[in-house]
């Protein structure tokens, strides 16, 4: 269903968001206007602010959906291959080439997004890091992984996953843009390497 269907079927606000994020994928963040979006609708420039009352509160709910988004991507690839699957690392880094701009977008959610702020007792709430979470005590619970708080043992291997995408997107491992293709490699290897640091010993 396009923005246009979207709006004629009643659902002006998702029509919006939907809209801003075909901006953001297309252009960047300062492409992404309340006028902007009224425009690529078909409404008039007022019609957002029924809506938003300006581009921080457009971001919050770009920002709810980027995550949607994700987690139903993760959600698929865990119910088909496992929580404890090192394909869920690969689905992320591979969700990230793909999806740059709504990546960058989370990276910098705090900035704008009060509760997606993380803290020292939470270091990453969503479900991406609850997928994590699974994964550690899956591990544990069949005896692979280090008897550590499953916590920390998620945030490592957040750190590393999510490290590795932001470096593929800042262009620091490889000549040209990333292909899918060197992501999957990519994100195959420090999962192994990873993997073989969390086993018990």
């Amino acid at each position: 269903m396009t923005e246009r269907d979207r709006y004629h079927h009643g659902d002006l606000r998702g029509a919006l968001v939907d809209a801003a994020l075909e901006l953001l994928e297309a252009e960047g963040s300062e492409a992404v206007t309340l006028r902007a979006v009224a425009r690529a609708v078909g409404v008039s420039h007022a019609a957002p602010y029924h809506h938003f009352e300006d581009k921080a509160s457009l971001e919050v709910a770009m920002t709810k959906q980027i995550r949607l988004d994700l987690a139903q991507t993760l959600s698929t690839v865990a119910t088909a291959s496992g929580s404890d699957s090192p394909d869920l690392a690969v689905a992320y880094v591979v969700w990230a080439i793909e999806h740059p701009q709504r990546f960058r977008m989370l990276n910098r959610a705090h900035s704008f997004v009060d509760n997606v702020t993380t803290t020292p007792a939470q270091p990453a709430r969503g479900f991406a890091f609850d997928l994590l979470m699974d994964s550690m005590r899956v591990g544990q619970e069949s005896g692979y992984f280090a008897d550590n708080d499953p916590q920390d043992l998620a945030l490592a291997a957040w750190a590393a996953v999510h490290g590795l995408a932001t470096l593929l997107l800042d262009g620091r491992l490889t000549d040209g843009p990333p292909t899918v293709s060197e992501a999957r490699r990519l994100a195959l290897s420090v999962t192994r390497v990873l993997g073989y640091g969390l086993l018990r010993r």
